[in-house]
């Protein structure tokens, strides 16, 4: 606990040392909204539908803002200081700690979530409902996002945990950060709603973790169809549960895998 205190301190000073980041992206983050606006408005006019996919247009909108906001909040650089350590030999130093690696990870990305939910999700949230009210959120659908966007974020940062080992085998895993995010964008739901996906493609999805990350959160925050059942929100959280304990299990497996090709002095 007192290391994820003074970790939390450390991003939390990290935030005001950069405070023209934080004023740009309140202006940017709006301007974005107002695109989205613009363009599902003319999409639902062009159609002439209330309803598309199941989606009112309040709805439409207010899913890419929970995609931008959901991203905020699973977003983690584990993958690259792992690799960093791996690639420069600091690991050797981080394995000397008293806490083990994959702990010491896990509290500063939680910490760093902690700071970017303060300083970025909530004002930005209050900016979007000032601009355009999410009139089909209720305080049921709420507390059900909470605990589902947590276990969200714990199957990102366990995929980024596993990314960063791979650096002990490939050293340089840029490229492979950025796959793994654009495909768990793409077939998790934060580019397109799966609704819009052919029949086959949303089997594949369905037999992946990432439709967990983005898609499933996002439609507890809609109170949308299932979304808006307690009964589906039990069997998420089951599913999230299972995929944050596989994932789990392959870290603890790499890892003891990895450290015998991992030679700290010498080369």
């Amino acid at each position: 606990m007192r290391v994820m205190v003074q970790t939390l301190l450390i991003s939390i000073r990290l935030f005001w040392v950069h405070p023209k980041a934080l004023v740009i992206s309140f202006i940017v983050h709006p301007l974005i909204l107002l695109l989205n606006i613009l363009v599902f408005y003319s999409i639902f006019n062009h159609h002439g539908e209330l309803m598309i996919q199941g989606y009112t247009l309040t709805q439409m909108i207010w899913y890419f803002n929970v995609v931008h906001l959901i991203t905020i909040l699973i977003w983690n650089n584990t993958d690259r200081r792992l690799s960093g350590q791996i690639l420069s030999g600091d690991l050797g130093n981080a394995l000397l700690r008293p806490l083990s690696l994959f702990r010491f990870e896990f509290y500063n990305a939680v910490t760093l979530r902690i700071g970017g939910l303060l300083f970025e999700v909530i004002p930005d949230f209050f900016i979007f409902m000032l601009i355009y009210p999410p009139v089909f959120l209720e305080l049921p659908s709420v507390i059900r996002f909470i605990p589902v966007v947590f276990l969200s974020f714990l199957i990102y940062f366990l995929i980024s945990y596993l990314i960063g080992l791979s650096a002990v085998i490939i050293h340089s895993n840029s490229s492979v950060r950025r796959t793994v995010f654009t495909v768990a964008s793409l077939l998790g739901g934060g580019m397109i709603p799966l609704d819009f996906f052919p029949a086959k493609l949303r089997s594949v999805c369905d037999a992946l973790p990432f439709k967990y990350i983005f898609y499933v959160p996002i439609q507890f925050f809609l109170n949308r169809g299932g979304g808006a059942g307690t009964a589906f929100w039990l069997q998420t959280l089951g599913y999230q549960l299972v995929w944050a304990g596989i994932l789990f299990a392959l870290c603890m497996v790499s890892w003891r895998l990895l450290m015998k090709r991992i030679v700290v002095v010498g080369g």
